[in-house]
């Protein structure tokens, strides 16, 4: 018997949404997630450092058993965290916190593309503005290729 959702259904991104709806339930009260379609994040808060990085390495353990309850897998080339803050409150993290799920060190990114936005660690949005500006230029230059023919 085949298990999924067939890919590029339109069905397909709600059926697997109510597959995972139960996900937030592993993890602990303050950590909020995100999810839209196949894509998670959570996040956590806290003015200590340790205690986040225990709140998550405690939730990411959390969701490592839901995954291997639901029999899915996480896509770990795209697993990262990022803290963020202030540049005066991150200038104060002197070593990346260990936080892992399962065996799987994730690593730690000052930048990160979501839903097509890109966020960086002290959410100036610098990074998003160069971003879309690249993309104005380069379309701007094709339509005036194409007005000169």
């Amino acid at each position: 018997m085949k298990k999924g959702i067939p890919q590029g259904s339109g069905l397909g991104p709600l059926l697997f949404l109510i597959y995972i709806n139960d996900l937030p339930k592993c993890l602990n009260a303050g950590t909020k997630p995100d999810m839209f379609a196949d894509d998670t994040q959570i996040a956590t808060s806290s003015d200590d450092i340790k205690v986040i990085t225990e709140t998550l390495n405690r939730d990411l353990n959390n969701v490592a058993n839901w995954l291997s309850a639901n029999k899915l897998t996480l896509n770990n080339s795209k697993t990262e965290y990022m803290i963020i803050g202030s540049k005066k409150r991150l200038s104060q993290v002197t070593a990346d916190p260990a936080i892992s799920i399962g065996n799987l060190e994730i690593k730690r990114v000052e930048m990160t593309k979501s839903l097509g936005l890109m966020i960086d660690e002290s959410l100036d949005w610098t990074a998003q503005v160069e971003h879309i500006s690249k993309k104005v230029t380069s379309g701007l230059a094709i339509l005036r290729r194409l007005r000169d023919t």
